[in-house]
């Protein structure tokens, strides 16, 4: 996991995970860009997906927005960073598909991590 500022601002972060063990991301390196805005810390970042993006129920397939409580209403200033990027890693294992359900980032991965996960 890594994470350092984009720019002078401080307000956008280019971040990294390796894909954790057994699933589809496996040993890839998944770029992220974390903006900040609004009253941060008191409201959460918003993190977003670059190229290549996974296909991934919470991850939206057109503009890259990754779909998770911690980003929602469950945000709490105490994690910070760290804890964002280490929710994301865990996501990519393991999707909440009750936040795509509710809200869909990616239908068709949500669809098919639910019918026929052994193609995911």
């Amino acid at each position: 996991v890594r994470g350092f500022p984009a720019d002078d601002s401080l307000l956008a972060w280019r971040c990294a995970v390796l894909g954790p063990a057994d699933t589809p991301w496996e040993g890839r390196s998944v770029e992220l860009l974390l903006r900040f805005c609004g009253p941060y810390p008191f409201a959460p970042p918003l993190l977003f997906v670059l190229w290549p993006r996974p296909f991934h129920p919470n991850v939206d397939d057109v503009t890259g927005a990754v779909c998770m409580d911690l980003l929602q209403e469950q945000w709490s200033s105490a994690g910070g960073v760290f804890a964002v990027l280490m929710s994301f890693l865990s996501l990519l294992a393991s999707p909440t598909l009750d936040d795509a359900s509710a809200m869909p980032a990616n239908v068709e991965a949500a669809s098919m991590w639910r019918h026929a996960r052994e193609d995911f």
